[in-house]
């Protein structure tokens, strides 16, 4: 849902100002209009296009004149971007559409900031087109600062919650891939039974478990990472999923071949490149989420000191 509001000149009463909001909320795609005497404005909640011409015209038959403002900003939350690249890509997709006159990206705040025509668009446009780029936007509801960052707060905490389980199940199955298929090199005892050389399929069939895990908890990066490739805009979850499954589809083949007869193949296997690329890439974006925490915390501080109530004398 949007909210614009516009300046209604000729209003000197209650009665001018509930003949304003009546002949609004008559409107198709309004779901809520109220009019502020004090201030002369109308506000108006829509879901989808707003036509402001047939508005101003509603008001001009009561007997009142809008002002009209040939632009509504409108801020959105973004999720799935995790470098420079999803920004850019975002703020090009948005920036292209008819009716957009500016549209800017913060990454660190993940927010979409976009000055448009309601007339020509609405926010479900915008939405959409941020959708099909791979990307998700949901405008932000036009309330009070210190709900909107308590939520946004709330809504980092549980990304930050999922990211550091996610981290967690995947360094206890690479922390043993790595015993079994790099210990070795560096002196340390391997059981026989999953030994290189007198057990190679063993050997790939125990790296292909413990990999296995750590693919399915990092899902995320693939289906992110290839949505976006596919359509033209990659990002860095594209690089990390076209590496990390290569080694893990060659290193499958590498597998079968073991099972087929060519032992020499157990020399070849790359699991434990597939498990440390996604285990330390989970391990950045925690550490990136916890630094977000941290930032909003702060602003939420700064927020906080702002006065709850003022006295306006008129």
């Amino acid at each position: 849902m949007a909210t614009q509001s516009f300046e209604i000149e000729g209003m000197n009463c209650a009665s001018c100002a509930s003949t304003v909001e009546n002949e609004a909320n008559k409107m198709d795609g309004i779901n809520k209009a109220s009019v502020n005497l004090a201030t002369e404005k109308l506000t108006v909640d829509y879901t989808s296009q707003l036509d402001i011409d047939e508005l101003a015209r509603r008001v001009d038959q009561a007997g009142y004149q809008m002002v009209v403002d040939e632009s509504s900003s409108q801020t959105f939350s973004v999720d799935g971007m995790t470098c420079a690249s999803c920004s850019q890509t975002v703020q090009d997709t948005v920036t292209s559409l008819e009716g957009v006159n500016q549209a800017a990206v913060n990454l660190a705040t993940e927010k979409l900031s976009v000055d448009y025509d309601p007339s020509v668009m609405g926010p479900q446009d915008i939405e959409s087109a941020v959708a099909k780029a791979g990307y998700s936007a949901e405008l932000e509801r036009q309330d009070d600062s210190v709900a909107s960052v308590e939520r946004q707060h709330d809504k980092r905490e549980g990304r930050y919650e999922v990211i550091f389980k996610r981290f967690v199940i995947s360094a206890l199955f690479f922390v043993p891939l790595f015993v079994f298929s790099m210990g070795h090199m560096f002196g340390m005892p391997v059981p026989q039974i999953v030994d290189s050389t007198t057990n190679p399929l063993n050997y790939a069939l125990l790296q292909l478990l413990l990999t296995t895990p750590i693919v399915m908890v990092s899902w995320e990066y693939f289906e992110q990472g290839f949505k976006t490739l596919f359509r033209g805009h990659p990002n860095m979850n594209s690089l990390i999923a076209l590496g990390t499954v290569a080694a893990y589809i060659y290193s499958i083949g590498a597998t079968i071949g073991i099972a087929m007869g060519n032992v020499g193949l157990a020399h070849e296997l790359y699991y434990e490149t597939t498990g440390m690329i996604l285990t330390l890439h989970t391990l950045g974006l925690y550490l990136e989420e916890r630094s977000k925490g941290q930032m909003s915390q702060a602003i939420e501080k700064l927020v906080d000191l702002a006065p709850k109530q003022a006295r306006i004398v008129v």
